[in-house]
């Protein structure tokens, strides 16, 4: 089975990385403002259920379930597109010029989603929460940038490390196989040069000199 191109790898990571960070101030900030640590969820459900998903406090598969669900895919979408379209960046391991691309692909993903999509497919929990809570969310929604400064792209996951080519390997049995490949005179000569063989020929001339 191919493995998938790195940047829906890293994508999913990070994107998951991001779903949960914002999930996590979807809670504090709806229990703050709404008493209910569902309620912001339960909005991301309107996309199926209509605006009526945004009045509901309680936790339930169908609302919270669900806008989790949708949150999730979300986070992962932007997450891929931030890792295919960012991956220079990434690539020069600089925290820096990492978290500027990270906070502009947040701008990019607020405006996409409050300018240019229609009501039923925004985020919802803008229904439930204020500005200043949703700038708390998106800024957390930016944290896919975290663990691209903790694991920097420029270096290769396991699967890039199993598909390097073996090329640049050495070969640890050259040396063998033209040992064995040597020619028998040669290896005959060397047998002759042996200081033991050379002084039991000097030992049979004088012999047959003496005879």
């Amino acid at each position: 089975m191919p493995a998938l191109p790195p940047s829906l790898r890293h994508g999913a990571l990070s994107g998951s990385l991001a779903s949960l960070l914002s999930a996590a101030a979807l809670a504090l900030c709806g229990r703050r403002e709404t008493g209910s640590v569902f309620a912001a969820v339960n909005a991301v459900s309107h996309w199926l259920w209509g605006d009526q998903a945004a009045r509901r406090d309680d936790a339930s598969l169908r609302h919270t379930l669900v806008g989790y669900v949708i949150h999730h895919c979300s986070a992962m979408f932007w997450g891929v597109l931030f890792e295919r379209y960012a991956a220079r960046i990434l690539d020069r391991r600089r925290v820096a010029s990492t978290v500027a691309a990270a906070a502009g692909a947040t701008a990019v993903a607020c405006f996409t989603d409050y300018q240019l999509t229609p009501h039923r497919l925004q985020p919802g929990y803008e229904m439930r929460l204020s500005r200043p809570s949703l700038l708390l969310v998106y800024g957390a929604n930016s944290g896919h940038w975290a663990n691209d400064v903790i694991t920097p792209q420029g270096g290769l996951d396991p699967v890039e490390q199993e598909n390097l080519p073996t090329l640049t390997q050495p070969d640890g049995n050259a040396h063998v196989k033209g040992a064995a490949q040597r020619p028998q005179s040669e290896a005959g000569k060397l047998a002759d040069d042996r200081p033991g063989r050379n002084e039991s020929k000097d030992i049979h001339r004088s012999l047959n000199q003496h005879e």
